[in-house]
């Protein structure tokens, strides 16, 4: 209805939205290269200056559903953000993807006063040192947060429909390991933490991650990944009392310096994980015995280039 009362205005975006529509519904290619000219006939109108960006671009029923920004090919991407977002084709933009970290505060800046009430999904890659404190408390319709990069700085994590959130930080700071710990989380069902290669560079302390899994915080969690921690003894043991086991049904404890020992640990909590069905241990330093014995854990194990020299010491 909104397609046929646009063309009746002679708004081209009506025809936009009834090819992409039709498309959907159909699945003929031709509908979809149709959509395609519409765009190039129109660009003045539907794309303007976006013109620039129309490869990173995705589009759905006539507005732009996903954007993708970086500071190598769209600088400056605060100015490229905002000019983005102030365009009618993006009142319903859905994705956003940054990469990069010249600028990028700025542009967070900018995502904090006009992304729309339609964001649902928000990643910023390869940033260093941001500060996202205001961003995570004004997103409160975020569904997927994704952030990776050195020094990131999360604050506030009180965001009710989140399901999931992926963090990965080579300096984590001590400001997200507090956040995660008070974090209220009630739809997540996904958590990925990768504390890198350097975590003891941070200032970051473990004890509070160990804080957030002793808390029946989030209750719809059911994969969680904890990567490169370097406590695989203590986050073994940590898990186990955790009120998190009896939901898991994938665990992810790849690039955590694992052994013989900490596998036959966790086989050993086995009755504390009744639900758990995929197991990730790869870039460990496991025997193939210990392999084996994790299958009595989960039937689905995965591994991938286990440290052999270190894992028969």
């Amino acid at each position: 209805m909104y397609a046929d009362w646009l063309q009746s205005q002679g708004d081209p975006r009506g025809a936009m939205i009834a090819h992409q529509l039709a498309a959907a519904a159909t699945g003929d290619a031709k509908l979809a290269a149709s959509f395609a000219k519409e765009l190039a006939r129109h660009a003045a109108y539907l794309l303007g200056p976006l013109a620039r960006i129309a490869g990173e671009l995705q589009w759905r029923f006539g507005f732009i559903r996903r954007a993708s920004l970086s500071v190598e090919h769209h600088a400056p991407i605060d100015e490229m953000l905002e000019t983005l977002l102030r365009h009618p084709s993006a009142r319903f933009l859905f994705e956003l993807l940054l990469v990069g970290h010249d600028r990028m505060q700025q542009a967070v800046a900018i995502a904090e006063r006009l992304a729309p009430a339609s964001l649902r999904t928000l990643r910023l890659l390869s940033v260093d040192h941001l500060d996202a404190t205001s961003l995570t408390a004004s997103l409160v319709q975020l569904r997927r947060l994704s952030m990776s990069g050195r020094g990131l700085v999360l604050g506030e994590l009180a965001l009710p429909a989140l399901e999931i959130l992926q963090v990965s930080d080579t300096a984590p700071t001590a400001a997200t390991s507090r956040a995660l710990a008070r974090a209220e989380l009630p739809a997540l069902r996904e958590l990925s933490l990768d504390f890198g290669d350097a975590f003891h560079s941070g200032d970051a302390s473990i004890d509070d991650i160990f804080e957030m899994m002793q808390r029946p915080a989030f209750p719809a969690l059911s994969s969680l990944a904890l990567r490169n921690t370097r406590y695989s003894r203590e986050v073994i043991l940590e898990l186990a009392t955790s009120p998190w086991a009896a939901q898991l049904t994938s665990l992810d404890l790849a690039y955590n310096h694992m052994t013989d020992a900490h596998a036959l640990s966790l086989v050993g909590h086995r009755a504390k994980f009744p639900r758990l069905a995929h197991l990730e241990v790869s870039y460990n330093e496991l025997s193939d015995a210990s392999l084996s014995a994790l299958t009595a854990l989960c039937p689905d194990v995965r591994s991938q280039r286990q440290n052999v020299a270190l894992a028969r010491r």
